[in-house]
């Protein structure tokens, strides 16, 4: 039998396909409990075919849940010309970023490059959080373009039961109940907040990503955000006016009438008075 192996032709080929993975063990999921530490490590693999490749630039943004997961410092092994850097996002949340650059027409690498491996401590009481690859690229030689991208993450499960906080931003104190991993969520009573109209819950602080109470699914510990737009509640503002304009409607057809039955028993009294004469 004769097997034959996906061939590259050498070109800007545009065609070409990566997969960032992250893993612990050789996994993507992870059962741990508090203090436990472990080795990650991430892989640039290419998909499309079994060739060596020539890279330009390389970028990864691992966002993590620093209330769960810590990234021991110092841990970080590279290959050559990987860069990385540790910042804060928004809440809890950090961003270990990986990247490369050449800066010499390319570098050859082979079809699974390992990229590097760090440490993490998990400092978590409940629930799981995840390693997550974001903003992932390879870049094509004229850095205009990128190939196409996908991606594996790692998941560190503490327990199954999950903790969901609710964030009203309306200075009360945010509720928290328990999930457990792959449930939907039912939708607590909306929040009420001075001057302003409730326009839904978020997964993010930014308030960019709605959550869907009837498909998305718990992942992981949740803070989701109440939003707000200016201005009160419409369906309460406008329904006061329409029933105040009912009442002054009715009382006005009452007048009408009391005016037409006296127009008309005057009307009634003169005809009688005069038929006498």
């Amino acid at each position: 039998m004769l097997l034959c192996a996906p061939i590259c032709i050498y070109a800007e080929n545009t065609d070409a396909a990566y997969n960032f993975e992250l893993t612990v063990n050789g996994t993507n999921e992870v059962q741990v409990q508090n203090g436990d530490v472990y080795t990650v490590t991430l892989v640039l693999d290419r998909t499309d075919c079994e060739d060596s490749s020539t890279i330009y630039a390389v970028q990864d943004e691992i966002h993590y849940d620093s209330d769960f997961l810590e990234i021991i410092p110092d841990s970080m092994m590279v290959a050559s010309g990987i860069n990385t850097t540790d910042i804060s996002l928004q809440g809890s949340m950090r961003a270990f970023y990986v990247n490369y650059v050449s800066f010499g027409g390319g570098e050859t690498w082979d079809n699974r490059k390992m990229l590097g491996t760090f440490q993490v401590r998990i400092i978590g009481s409940a629930g799981s959080s995840t390693l997550e690859n974001c903003n992932i690229s390879v870049s094509t030689e004229n850095g205009q373009d990128s190939y196409a991208t996908t991606k594996q993450d790692v998941t560190f499960i503490l327990l199954k039961e999950c903790v969901i906080r609710f964030d009203r931003q309306n200075g009360e104190p945010a509720e928290e109940i328990s999930a457990n991993l792959g449930d939907r969520l039912t939708a607590p009573q909306e929040p009420v907040k001075d001057g302003a109209q409730f326009t839904g819950w978020y997964s993010d602080k930014a308030l960019s990503s709605l959550w869907n109470f009837e498909s998305d699914t718990v992942s992981g510990n949740l803070t989701l955000y109440a939003g707000w737009k200016s201005g009160a509640n419409i369906e309460e503002d406008s329904s006061a006016p329409v029933e105040q304009s009912g009442k002054h409607t009715g009382l006005i057809i009452l007048i009408v009438a009391a005016a037409v039955c006296a127009g008309l028993t005057v009307v009634v009294f003169i005809l009688r008075k005069r038929s006498r004469k």
